[in-house]
């Protein structure tokens, strides 16, 4: 059995993008644009699709490989050169990530507090093999002052 997608990428305001899949790009921009899809883009609105490519896979699970991967690809395209040089102990760049309550909360609410950043990805085996160790540096006594941890 195959399956043919279209992966696409949106550009979103305030310098953010979006990649999804579907099997018609603009029906699914159009979703995007009326706030029916996704929450990303229901907090930065779709501005239009910057790229669109078919692909065939044999199983929906080889589909969001192939999403994952190219979400990989505009992120360090996109986002991470402004990140890429930052040394251990620096400032981070501000950034806004949603909490549990969907609010959008920024880094710079955080200034002058220790804050433990935890970039993962549920798809990710390495990321998941670290998450015990993250929690055991969460519990750690020594740091009581850093219990802000942002896991995105």
């Amino acid at each position: 059995m195959t399956i043919e997608i279209k992966l696409y990428l949106l550009e979103l305001s305030g310098d953010k993008y979006y990649v999804g899949q579907t099997d018609d790009p603009e029906f699914r921009f159009s979703e995007h644009l009326s706030g029916k899809r996704a929450r990303w883009t229901r907090f930065h609105k779709p501005l239009r699709i910057l790229l669109t490519r078919t692909i065939t896979v044999d199983s929906p699970a080889k589909a969001m490989l192939h999403e994952n991967w190219m979400t990989l690809q505009f992120m360090e395209k996109f986002e991470l050169e402004r990140i890429r040089h930052t040394e251990i102990g620096a400032l981070a760049p501000d950034f806004s990530i949603q909490d549990t309550a969907s609010q959008l909360v920024p880094l710079h609410n955080y200034k002058g507090k220790y804050v433990l950043l935890d970039f993962w990805a549920s798809w990710c085996p390495p990321c998941r093999a670290d998450n015990p160790n993250v929690l055991k540096l969460y519990k750690d006594s020594s740091i009581q002052g850093a219990k802000n941890t942002l896991t995105i």
